[in-house]
Order: C-alpha cells, then structure tokens, then sequence
C-alpha cells in the first residue's frame, strides 16, 4: 500500500496526460512571480523556469538552483496553489509547461509544449480527462516525439487499480495513436499498463496493438508471472466480448466457449459470463432436444454462486417440470444437468436444498432430488485400519513400503 500511495502521490497532469512531480517545467516572466515572493523581482522582465510541483511537498522554492541551474535551466520550484495564484493575478487560467522526451538536455530539441492548468493537475480533476485534449497534444507532435510521448505515458501508468476507469480512458487515447513496435517495447519494459486495458478498451483497440501487446506479453510469459497474467487476461476480455456478441444474437455459445485454453478460464470474469447466460435467455428459442442454455455457459463458471445464479435464471429448468413433455429423464440434457450438480455442488446440501425449495416442480428441482438421494444412499466411506507397529515393521523390512 505505502508503494501504490508513493506512487499515485507523485505525479501531476498536463493537457490530460500523467507525468512525474517536477518534470514539466514553466517559463515565466518574472514579475508575474511578485504575489507568491516574499520579495519583489530584481529583473521584472526575465524570463525564468521552474519546474512544477504538486501540492503537498511544502512551499514553492522559487530560486532553488538559482546558483547552479538544473536541466534546461530551471532555476526553481513552484506548486500548483502558488501557480494558481500567480495566473489569477495575471488573469491567466493555464499556461505552456514544456517537458523533456531525451535525455539530451544540451538543448530545447527535445523538448515538447504541453497546456497545463494548475487547477486540474492533480487528483481527481486531474484524472477526469478530456480526450480530445490528448489527441490533440499527441497530433500536434512529429511521428517521432508521438511515439516517445506514448512511451513514456505508458511507463507511467499507475501500479495500483483503484482508479484504473480514469485510466483506461486515457490509455484508449494512447493506443490510438501508438505504433505495433512502441507498443511491444514498452510490454517489454513493464505490464503496469495492461492492468488498466478492460473489455471496452479491448472492443476499441486497433487489431494490429492488440496482436503486439498479446505476443510479446505470451513470448515472455513462461519466465514472468505478470507477462503471463497480462496474456491471460487479455485473452479472456476478448473471449468475453465474443460470448456476450454471440448473446445478444440469441446465438449458441457452445462452440465459441469449448475454444477458451484452459489456462485461460481463472480469468474470465463469473458475472459477466451468467449476464451473457442471461441475455442469451431473452430471445425465445425453442428448447433444443440436446442441450439446455445454461450448458454452454457452466465451464467458464468457477464459483458455487456464480454457478447457482446461472443455473436458477435458466427458465428451460426453473419454469419447465417434466409433465411439459419436452425432455424425459433419461435424455442428455438432464443428465448433463444431474453430473454439473454432482460434481460442483454436492457437497454443499444446504444450497442444493434452498435452490429446490426455489422452484418446486421444476426440472431443476427433480435433478437436485436426485444428486441428493443419491448422496445419502452412497456407502459411507471406511476409516482406514491401523497397522500395529510390530506389522509396520515386518513390512518395512520386505520393501512393501
């Protein structure tokens, strides 16, 4: 926790992108300064720089390397309450902030011109973006400097996901404008980024950035756990999307889910698949002679509520009882239905129980009957008999054990 606090703590926000406390830089008039010193400027009509600071690290030090300049020439420090200050008395609400993509400080080459308002540059209002303003500072650069830009956003996503909305938004903003090989360098380097890539800002990334993220991230994934979380993942947001496609068509999932790897079903998300499983529900299929809708959808579902809510908003076996004269018992479909129950519910009879008393007469409940008949005839397992030592002993010596 105290990482993630240092983390989010130190970073401000200028024209909607996130870069580290003290990078972007301003360059000011001097005589602006006048209301945050605490005395007037000696040279009212130079032209200083300073580097810009959230609140919270103390007061502005307005002529911090005034005595030996730091990279680029700055001088000073000012936070953004001082700079909030400063603008109003100058009737300004935003300024240029200019911040450095190389490590060549020899010269303003590398530098690139950002808007910054102190105002929206950290916290909340910080992280509440506008995209149009990223796309346009991203615009505004050579191919070159874009890339860099992206690069360098992308290193700089938050480690933590408590606000990972605001940053999924900016990051779709990003991958528009990356290329395939930007992206795979910075998979490379770091997968904090793709903590924040959800099911929307899959369904919206172009196909070429998905592929790179997806094979350099499966090429590293046997040597690092978070290359092959983020694989996975990835994977599973995309299996996702595909079922609840196939859902709203009303059309059979089974094949689509039979194609999920293995290793990638820990990560699909339980509620969104039961949410597929019922918005497949509300287009009225005939019951199919060999499957029921919830079939398809089980082996994505890992946990027993997960599981109970699928199978009790299923109406093929919640609102139907064998006196319909659809299905018989001894037909695939309640077979099926009577081995899921056995195998991932047996044990817990109290739920059973309260699912049957749900829907009485149901095929459900007659299934439920009997996995729990079944369950209570089953022999009772023996305790294993103890062998005395002296037995023990013998055997040891005949290499039994």
């Amino acid at each position: 926790m105290v990482v993630f606090m240092a983390d989010v703590c130190d970073y401000v926000y200028v024209s909607g992108l996130r870069f580290k406390s003290g990078t972007p830089f301003i360059e000011i008039q001097s005589s602006f300064l006048d209301s945050v010193s605490k005395e007037p400027s000696k040279e009212p009509s130079k032209l200083v720089r300073l580097a810009v600071v959230r609140d919270g690290k103390g007061a502005s030090r307005l002529d911090r390397w005034a005595s030996k300049p730091a990279r680029f020439g700055v001088v000073g420090e000012i936070n953004l309450r001082d700079l909030s200050k400063v603008l109003d008395s100058s009737g300004m609400s935003d300024v240029d902030a200019m911040v450095s993509l190389s490590l060549d400080d020899s010269s303003d080459g590398g530098l690139i011109s950002l808007v910054l308002d102190p105002t929206a540059a950290m916290g909340r209002r910080g992280r509440l973006l506008d995209s149009d303003m990223i796309d346009d500072a991203l615009l505004s650069l050579p191919d070159t400097q874009c890339q860099a830009l992206v690069k360098e956003q992308l290193r700089s996503m938050p480690y933590g996901v408590e606000n990972t909305k605001a940053a999924s938004i900016r990051l779709q903003v990003l991958l528009r404008h990356a290329t395939p090989e930007t992206i795979a360098e910075a998979v490379k380097e770091s997968t904090d980024f793709i903590k924040h890539i959800d099911r929307e800002t899959v369904a919206l990334m172009p196909p070429a950035i998905l592929t790179s993220i997806k094979s350099v991230a499966l090429s590293l994934a046997h040597a690092s756990p978070s290359h092959y979380n983020s694989y996975h993942s990835l994977e599973a947001s995309r299996y996702e999307l595909s079922i609840m496609a196939a859902a709203d068509l009303g059309q059979n999932s089974h094949y689509l889910i039979t194609k999920v790897p293995k290793d990638t079903i820990p990560f699909i998300d339980d509620n969104f698949i039961v949410a597929a499983a019922m918005r497949a529900s509300v287009h009225e299929n005939p019951l199919s002679s060999h499957t029921f809708k919830y079939v398809a959808y089980a082996p994505l579902v890992k946990s027993k509520d997960a599981l109970e809510l699928l199978l009790t908003t299923d109406p093929d076996i919640t609102t139907r009882g064998f006196n319909s004269g659809i299905i018989n018992q001894t037909d695939s479909p309640y077979v099926e239905l009577t081995k899921l129950l056995e195998s991932r519910l047996s044990e817990d009879t109290s739920r059973l129980e309260a699912m049957a008393a749900r829907f009485p007469g149901s095929i459900l409940e007659t299934a439920i009957s009997e996995v729990l008949k079944n369950k209570r005839s089953a022999p009772t397992p023996q305790p294993a008999q103890r062998i005395d030592s002296a037995t023990q002993n013998f055997l040891n010596d005949r290499g039994y054990f």
